[in-house]
């Protein structure tokens, strides 16, 4: 019985930059490339974190911007979009809405190895609720970049 070689799989390209570091701000391990994939707030992670935070960078991206007065949808819809943020919140990320009701994705309020850790043991719920507002709600709409558009 001959061994048969397995093809090695492409690792799939990440859509965080790549920056120098020595250690996952996620799980701790080594980088022993010395680079790692820039997480928004995070800072760098290894290429299996990296994949872990696809969501959490399209919720801070949904969400900068986002009218949080918005009409219109029923209400499980307020209620996912209302998750995605609180979600963010309980995390450790400060979001806050100006004068006029914009939300804005401000600093973390907790360490960045606190606010990894957390998500990852709330991540399916998390993206689940990110899931159902962007059906409800769309990528952009409500937000000051579709108005600007």
């Amino acid at each position: 019985m001959q061994h048969k070689p397995s093809a090695r799989k492409p690792k799939p390209d990440s859509r965080f930059p790549k920056i120098q570091a020595t250690q996952c701000a996620c799980c701790g391990i080594a980088l022993p490339t010395g680079a790692g994939y820039d997480v928004p707030l995070i800072g760098a992670v290894g290429p299996k974190c990296a994949l872990k935070f696809a969501s959490f960078a399209d919720a801070l991206v949904w969400v900068e911007g986002r009218n949080a007065r918005v009409q219109g949808g029923d209400r499980v819809a307020h209620v996912a979009a209302h998750n995605v943020v609180v979600g963010l919140r309980n995390l450790g990320i400060e979001i806050t809405a100006d004068a006029a009701g914009v939300l804005h994705v401000g600093r973390l309020t907790r360490k960045a190895s606190d606010v990894a850790s957390t998500y990852k043991r709330v991540r399916a719920r998390f993206e689940g609720n990110l899931q159902a507002a962007v059906t409800a709600y769309g990528p952009s709409i409500g937000t000051t970049r579709a108005v600007a558009a």
